[in-house]
């Protein structure tokens, strides 16, 4: 801009010294003083012209500077794009090359003036060239940096692998977008790379492969420790075990298939010499100490080929089934049979045989024997005795059917007994009453006192009749069970016997509260304190009635501090009809602690006493918590 005014300037002042030179060449026809304004005019577009003309020359020295300055970077660009140790290139936008370097032309093997116009692709195999075009149309699209890895063919040689960079720029010269393009030889690091992957998948191999060996050790290893304890528990299980091969076996089978047999149990029924045929093909192969001892063998040797000697028709009925299993394809088979031993006694064994699965390569059949003569004896004897035990539950069932009808018979009689003979001992009783108030006039003492025993013989015996009545009865009360607080139950009794207000009565208050029969534990209860308060030899006596409670039972006393009960008659007391007072006492029948007895034992429970002479007597029993 700045030339352009100087430029401008020195054009306006030459005009006007042309002017100015055309005016003095008719200065004749002017006045002096118009060419003296005119000359002074001239003089200062000089000066003017002059000033402009140093402004110019200055001016074209700046010029001078900048382009000297521009050609040493554009020869310092060259100098480095050409001597750049990678392949440069500049391209158009349809890819033929502008410019190349020197690198550029060595890796193509063409000089630099051959490469000038020349398209990108022809360096490109055929078989990448779709590749390569469709990286360019990427670079069209606007992309501003792109890179990628191509394999490139030189004019002369072999291809080589290069990683591309290539980058737009837009060029001042002309104002054309170009591409720079950035080309490596990467034959070496791809070599290098492969070598590498090689190198690691060797040593992954080889890792891999040492790790196989050391798992090939351990395997090793363990199979010779997984023999040794196979080995260990084969002989020391103590159970019978048998190692048999089959293959000859199935293969029998196998004939029998490709014949057609369809229905084989009913083949096998049909032909039992394939039976015997079959057992003669098993192999066995070995056996542990144990079946030695079993089979009463002298050695090993003699059960390797002894299989049809300890066979029986019971083992040849299973074998049937066992055949079935191994055509059917099963792999676990087991059942009940009875062999033999080699001294012919026979032995009822549990038997599994394991048949190796459709996968393992191993023949080898593992059959294990269990002698369970000794619990078929035991399961005999159980149903011989469940037999006999039927066969007793039968005749207890009718004994008990008898029993009942007695006990109704028994009712029976002695509610006869008791009627037929107190009507008698009624009349005796009001005959003797009659006599002496009709007679007590004319009567002696001694008469009158004669009836009066009379009468107490005739009342004691009528209160024998009703006690035998009532211990037939007493056991047998067909009363439902109920939860019973004994504490009320205690209470109640004492009410109904009106002990002598002098006796003093205590009971405990732990009493605890039990599920049994009502009217029966009452009359356990009333007896035993009614003796404790009939017995006692004074009227202000002490009675004590406690418990104790077990898991499943509860223990009952009614203590006293009464005379007592001398150790020989412990047991007298329990008895019918026993008693340790004189026989003129008309409230003692011998009959109640039989009654209680009788009860306290029907209902599973049982009583004793415990007594010291001149201290008194406890008398214990036990009753269940939750009796039916």
């Amino acid at each position: 801009m700045k030339s352009n005014s100087i430029f401008q300037k020195f054009q306006k002042n030459h005009a006007k010294i042309i002017d100015f030179a055309q005016e003095i060449k008719s200065l004749s026809e002017f006045p002096p003083e118009i060419v003296a304004e005119s000359l002074e005019e001239l003089t200062v577009a000089m000066e003017e012209l002059n000033v402009a003309q140093e402004e110019l020359l200055q001016q074209n020295q700046e010029i001078e500077q900048v382009r000297t300055k521009i050609e040493i970077q554009s020869q310092r660009y060259q100098d480095l794009f050409e001597l750049a140790p990678d392949g440069y290139l500049v391209t158009d936008k349809a890819g033929n090359i502008q410019q190349a370097n020197r690198a550029a032309s060595e890796l193509f093997k063409v000089s630099q003036q051959f490469l000038a116009g020349k398209p990108l692709s022809i360096f490109v195999p055929p078989a990448d060239r779709a590749f390569f075009r469709a990286k360019l149309n990427k670079v069209v699209e606007g992309l501003k940096v792109a890179e990628w890895e191509i394999r490139l063919k030189p004019r002369h040689g072999d291809i080589f692998v290069a990683a591309i960079t290539v980058s737009s720029f837009r060029s001042e010269e002309n104002n054309t977008s170009n591409w720079l393009w950035l080309i490596r030889d990467i034959t070496e690091r791809k070599q290098t790379e492969i070598a590498l992957r090689k190198m690691h998948i060797t040593e992954t191999a080889n890792r891999i492969l040492f790790q196989e060996l050391k798992i090939q050790q351990q395997l090793e290893i363990a199979l010779r420790e997984s023999e040794s304890r196979f080995r260990y528990i084969f002989e020391e299980v103590g159970v019978s075990i048998w190692e048999e091969n089959f293959t000859q076996v199935k293969a029998a089978l196998q004939t029998l298939q490709a014949q057609g047999v369809e229905d084989l149990r009913q083949y096998l029924t049909e032909h039992p010499e394939f039976i015997q045929e079959a057992i003669n093909l098993i192999q066995v192969l070995d056996v542990n100490s144990t079946t030695v001892q079993m089979f009463e063998a002298e050695s090993k040797e003699q059960l390797l080929v002894s299989l049809p000697q300890i066979c029986l028709p019971e083992t040849v009925e299973i074998f049937i089934d066992e055949l079935v299993a191994i055509a059917a394809g099963c792999t676990l088979f087991s059942g009940e049979t009875v062999v033999q031993t080699l001294t012919g006694k026979p032995m009822n064994v549990l038997f599994t045989i394991k048949f190796p699965s459709v996968n393992d390569l191993s023949e080898r059949v593992i059959v294990t024997l269990f002698d369970i003569s000794d619990r078929k004896r035991a399961e005999q004897l159980l149903t011989q005795q469940a037999e006999d035990l039927q066969q007793l539950n039968v005749s207890l069932t009718q004994t008990s059917q008898l029993l009942i009808e007695r006990n109704q018979e028994l009712d029976r009689f002695v509610y006869i007994v008791s009627h037929d003979l107190k009507a008698p001992l009624r009349a005796i009783s009001n005959l003797s009453t009659w006599l002496a108030e009709d007679l007590s006039q004319e009567l002696s003492d001694n008469s009158l006192h004669q009836i009066t025993l009379l009468q107490q013989r005739v009342q004691r015996m009528e209160d024998l009749i009703d006690g035998l009545l009532v211990y037939s009865r007493a056991g047998r009360n067909e009363t439902e069970s109920q939860m019973i607080d004994v504490a009320e139950l205690v209470d109640e009794i004492l009410d109904s016997l009106a002990p002598p207000a002098t006796f003093n009565i205590i009971v405990a208050n732990n009493l605890p509260r039990i599920f049994a029969k009502r009217l029966l534990l009452s009359q356990v209860f009333s007896n035993l304190i009614s003796n404790a308060i009939k017995h006692h030899d004074r009227v202000d006596g002490h009675i004590h009635i406690s418990s104790m409670e077990q898991p499943e039972y509860c223990v009952f006393s009614i203590a006293d501090d009464g005379p007592g009960i001398a150790p020989e008659h412990y047991q007298r007391v329990f008895d019918i009809f026993q008693t340790l007072k004189a026989s003129n006492n008309n409230e003692n029948t011998g009959i109640g602690l039989s009654i209680v007895k009788k009860i306290t034992e029907a209902e599973g429970g049982e009583i004793w006493l415990e007594s010291e002479l001149g201290k008194g007597t406890t008398f214990y029993f036990t009753w269940l918590k939750h009796s039916q």
